[in-house]
């Protein structure tokens, strides 16, 4: 054996390719070629041990020996002639050696041997009853209830206006349910006094005290967004008597006798401008419009590195593929954060059907822990394509020789689009061959994904849409996502506290005189309910599921006064920051409030104080109470008439050409 040779064979034993016994092998990427080392032919050979004539998958094949010369160039392949006397059969395309040792050290690295009672054992030990512990711990503090993407402590619930009357409130219920929050403030002193005593928060505390303006762009970064499933929007422009208020602003809060009232704030920046900003950051760095697993944004620079190329160069082959993330390479009409074109991520390279070889692709390494998706029904991946037959494959077993989940989708070339792949319509195969009797898809362990672009379909028969050569797919982003359907509403995503009386100013059926005095005083208030529409309509435009709620005048009585809701914007009244938080809070927990836009109040007129709902009272069913209500209500005039149940509805274009308006207005 030359020195070549047994350095090839210490390479594969380093990295923990071969087995125990003296004829070392090749394995973990859906192939195992025993490794034979041929005196006589002097070459290393790729054959099996059964006196070299049961051929590997995609053919056998030996290495020859480079002289010193040659070093510098791959490998030779050569396909055996089956006697084994090592002479070659024909020659083929040189392989690349190099890249393979490349490939399995990306993918399983060195194996390093440990003993059951190594520190690192030890360590992986702790960490695996840590995590345990700690879904055990969620798990005791609450979660009963909750939607699968808030359930076990998986996903954060960002509060708005956490210090407000409200959105301390909606904060202290949530941590009883067991939910992570992050509270977002602009005074972080003040939030801590009103949320933890003034105590710093820590880690694994379940509330995470943040410094933000929805009015300043710049402060809602990727950080900011960073696990957050749902938000809560209690921000709301200060509105403040104008003959002075104490540091209690217990006038304000009274909520029942009248004062002149100013406004503090900018209403058109509050209730729109920041409602515009926060809607375009959330629906880019969270997780509400589904959980984005891959995103060209810098706090994804860690997930893009984790794929890596696993092409046919690993059975023989000589087809090459790499992923790199592109300045500039993403749609035209979007913008990075700083302004300039926004990246992509671009699979690439050349595909071959040389050496019995045609497929190229990339997979992440496994993910530790395992990524947990039972929240979501579907991945969807934003692409631009080539016009080839693209393979997606979901593996949810940790092992490289292991059986995967895939699906297929085909692109159009120069196009942008969004690719839905269902798990309800995935595949369970083994490498080209469909798997009989699959066992259930896990979807709460997924360890690895897999992009290929191959000349095989899923049964085995031929990729109608393949051609070799160079190839190009760029991906935006991949997110797991929940699809709707007519039969089941998704819960909400973004509940968001806006007014009664929001559509009411300049409506020709009201009696203004007769009206609350925000409504009658409108303009005076800086066009105050002007714009707290105008954020609604940016909400319910973003495609986010969302409810609003419109609360009437609200006070510090306690909660459970009989409560009403309708649609339409007509209700006037008073209703407890108890009763909304607490309705805030139901509203992302019953999927019945999904797409909903309604006005609450109790049924108590003002001058009936109410001091608490009686011992043994039941809990209220949110189900029951917005399950009558309508989706798309908004009492505002659409088309000469008011959408108070049954309006008509919008034409496809005027619907576009408003969001395009509404988008302007929202960037000047």
């Amino acid at each position: 054996m030359s020195l070549l040779q047994a350095k090839a064979a210490a390479v594969l034993v380093a990295l923990g390719c071969t087995s125990t016994s003296t004829t070392p092998t090749v394995s973990g990427f859906g192939v195992v070629i025993p490794v034979v080392l041929n005196k006589r032919a002097g070459a290393t050979s790729f054959l099996p041990q059964q006196q070299q004539q049961q051929l590997p998958l995609h053919g056998a094949s030996t290495i020859s020996s480079r002289s010193t010369s040659q070093r510098k160039a791959p490998f030779t392949i050569m396909e055996a002639s089956g006697d084994g006397n090592g002479e070659p059969k024909a020659k083929r395309e040189p392989w690349e050696f190099r890249r393979f040792v490349k490939t399995l050290v990306f993918f399983q690295g060195p194996r390093r041997p440990r003993l059951p009672f190594s520190s690192t054992a030890r360590a992986e030990r702790r960490s695996r009853r840590s995590r345990q512990a700690t879904k055990g711990a969620a798990g005791a503090e609450g979660g009963e209830g909750l939607p699968p993407f808030l359930a076990g402590g998986k996903g954060v619930v960002l509060v708005t206006g956490a210090t407000g009357g409200v959105g301390r409130r909606v904060v202290e219920l949530l941590r009883q349910k067991g939910v992570s929050v992050r509270a977002m403030a602009r005074n972080k002193s003040k939030a801590l006094a009103m949320l933890t005593e003034g105590k710093e928060t820590k880690g694994g505390s379940g509330l995470d005290v943040v410094v933000a303006n929805i009015i300043d762009k710049s402060s809602l970064t990727p950080s900011l967004f960073k696990d957050v499933a749902a938000v809560v929007s209690c921000t709301a422009a200060i509105v403040r008597p104008k003959e002075g208020d104490g540091p209690d602003r217990a006038k304000y809060f009274n909520g029942i006798t009248f004062y002149e009232p100013e406004v503090a704030d900018v209403p058109k920046e509050t209730e729109f401008e920041g409602i515009c900003n926060l809607v375009e950051a959330a629906s880019r760095y969270s997780d509400i419009k589904g959980k984005t697993l891959f995103a060209c944004l810098p706090s994804f620079q860690e997930e893009w590195r984790q794929w890596g190329a696993l092409d046919d160069v690993v059975m023989g082959g000589v087809s090459e593929s790499g992923l790199r993330v592109v300045p500039g390479a993403g749609e035209t009409d979007a913008k990075s954060s700083s302004g300039s074109p926004a990246a992509a991520a671009v699979f690439s390279g050349e595909v071959k059907t040389s050496n019995s070889g045609g497929f190229v692709s990339i997979r992440t390494r496994n993910a530790s822990p395992p990524l947990d998706l039972s929240a979501y029904d579907a991945l969807r991946l934003r692409v631009k394509g080539d016009g080839n037959r693209y393979k997606f494959s979901i593996y949810d077993s940790p092992g490289w020789n292991s059986k995967a989940w895939c699906d297929t989708f085909d692109t159009v070339k120069g196009e942008w689009m969004d690719v839905d792949i269902p798990f309800s319509t995935l595949k369970y195969n083994f490498r080209t061959e469909s798997v009989k009797d699959p066992p259930p898809f896990s979807p709460d362990s997924i360890h690895s994904f897999q992009l290929m672009l191959s000349k095989f379909e899923l049964d085995g028969k031929l990729n109608p849409n393949f051609s070799a050569g160079p190839f190009e797919l760029t991906t935006s982003s991949i997110k797991a996502v929940s699809i709707e359907t007519a039969e089941e509403r998704q819960n909400s995503r973004l509940v968001h506290l806006s007014s009664a009386g929001v559509t009411r100013p300049g409506r020709p059926d009201l009696d203004i005189d007769t009206e609350p005095p925000a409504v009658r005083m409108n303009e005076m208030l800086s066009y105050l309910l002007t714009y707290k529409l105008k954020g609604e309509d940016v909400i319910r435009d973003s495609g986010i599921p969302a409810t609003i709620i419109r609360p009437c005048a609200l006070t510090e009585e306690p909660a459970g006064a009989p409560m009403i809701v309708g649609q339409g914007d007509y209700l006037k009244g008073k209703i407890s920051r108890d009763d909304i938080a607490e309705l805030a809070v139901s509203s992302l927990l019953t999927p019945e409030a999904s797409g909903l836009t309604f006005e609450v109040k109790s049924d108590l007129a003002f001058s009936t104080l109410w001091e608490g709902a009686p011992q043994g009272t039941p809990a209220r069913s949110y189900g029951d109470i917005l399950g009558p209500l309508e989706q798309g209500v908004t009492g505002k005039e659409v088309d000469g008439r008011q959408d108070s149940g049954g309006r008509r509805k919008r034409s496809p274009r005027r619907l576009r050409r408003k969001k395009r308006t509404r988008r302007r207005l929202c960037e000047s």
